[in-house]
């Protein structure tokens, strides 16, 4: 008789600033089948991280992970390689630290970019906290932004999974870029 080791297919973690996280694998049986990953708390270390493992995660369409207005912007950039080839969105959930959002947005050229859509096109940048609007007129920067409405329990905010999705489909949309999909394979085509 052989039994199968359970397996997940949603996932959402809170690292608490007092437990050291190390630098996860993602390679573990039990990860295997996750389509939805949400990781919060990350923001002292996820910038060391080396995302070993993520890139095998063959079923996963949904990443979100949480930063702080402190945490330096190498997270971002060292996920990026190893976004698994089927994922379809990675929600970057930005937090205030040292500096509101509104500012920090104001400021910093590469979120903006982040924001934008220009570093990777699945990217969308959301914030649970209040963005602050004076009268009527947003805030430089937030219009782009993902209000979420759960924090913790991104899972269940299917809001700010499909609000992240049309973002994507209409930066596709706008730049000519499209994504077919043979035989689980992703191909990415583009306009001449």
């Amino acid at each position: 008789m052989t039994t199968s080791s359970p397996t997940l297919e949603r996932l959402s973690v809170t690292l608490h600033p007092f437990i050291l996280c190390p630098d996860p694998d993602f390679r573990a049986p039990v990860l295997q089948n996750l389509s939805h990953l949400c990781i919060f708390g990350s923001s002292d270390n996820c910038h060391k991280w080396l995302w070993r493992g993520l890139d095998a995660l063959k079923h996963l369409t949904h990443l979100a992970f949480e930063i702080d207005t402190s945490t330096p912007l190498q997270a971002i950039y060292n996920l990026t390689p190893h976004f698994p080839p089927l994922l379809r969105v990675c929600l970057v959930i930005i937090s205030v630290k040292k500096m509101p959002i509104p500012e920090y947005l104001a400021e910093n050229k590469e979120i903006q970019q982040f924001v934008s859509g220009d570093t990777d096109r699945r990217i969308v940048v959301g914030t649970s906290e209040t963005l602050e609007t004076s009268g009527s007129i947003a805030a430089p920067g937030t219009s782009h932004l993902i209000q979420m409405t759960q924090r913790e329990d991104i899972l269940g905010d299917r809001t700010a999974w499909e609000e992240a999705e049309k973002i994507i489909r209409y930066r596709m949309r706008n730049s000519g870029w499209c994504r077919l999909t043979f035989v689980g394979a992703p191909v990415n085509l583009t306009r001449s």
